[in-house]
């Protein structure tokens, strides 16, 4: 999946590598990166386009999943970097009515994820694409108003560590995967013109009164 509106905030979020991959992609910038599974069908190809795609893998799971394991057995972890992300939160119970939100962190600072990458090799065009994930996990007491999941929001202590340029276990990394502190986000409600890909711009980011039930 290429960044959309509806995905992040940033145009062009930037993923740094861990130590499996050359150095000096250590905090490079993609500026079409891909989450998508690598094992597509050819099918699924169209006009050099992945239709099918994994933006996100579940933290609970995906070491066990087709789509990732092979990536986290080789260490390929890699750091997300964007301004936030939206959500949509539920109005009625059926959720036919729903309300956009922005979600970064309070302070403004670059909202850093946790993520898998691989390199994947289009069957039509013969190009190498870097693809990544983005991990999720259950959510923390203020996105829990919003939504049941929320992505792996990483501490700037645990980045070496996910990185893989400071030793850790198996179980000490899968225990980085879990929901960042209530304090740590704000939100706000936006313009549901995000939920339509063809939308681009800062705009739909701004704050609006939100819609009511």
């Amino acid at each position: 999946m290429r960044p959309r509106a509806h995905a992040t905030f940033a145009q062009q979020p930037r993923i740094s590598f861990s130590r499996v991959t050359a150095s000096k992609c250590r905090g490079n910038s993609i500026a079409q990166w891909i989450c998508h599974r690598p094992d597509v069908p050819r099918s699924h190809e169209r006009n050099s386009r992945v239709q099918y795609s994994t933006f996100n893998a579940r933290s609970e799971e995906f070491t066990a999943k087709p789509a990732f394991r092979d990536a986290w057995k080789r260490g390929q972890r890699c750091l997300v970097v964007t301004d936030g992300f939206y959500e949509w939160k539920k109005l009625d119970p059926k959720g036919k009515k729903k309300q956009a939100y922005a979600i970064s962190i309070r302070d403004d600072a670059e909202m850093v994820m946790a993520g898998l990458w691989s390199n994947w090799k289009s069957r039509t065009s013969g190009e190498e694409i870097p693809t990544c994930t983005v991990l999720t996990c259950g959510p923390n007491k203020s996105m829990a108003e919003l939504h049941d999941r929320m992505p792996v929001i990483l501490a700037k202590s645990d980045w070496p560590a996910w990185l893989g340029e400071e030793p850790a276990t198996e179980q000490e990394l899968l225990a980085l995967l879990k929901p960042c502190p209530d304090e740590l986000l704000k939100f706000w409600a936006v313009d549901n013109r995000v939920g339509n890909i063809r939308n681009q711009g800062p705009e739909l980011a701004r704050p609006i009164e939100p819609a009511l039930v």
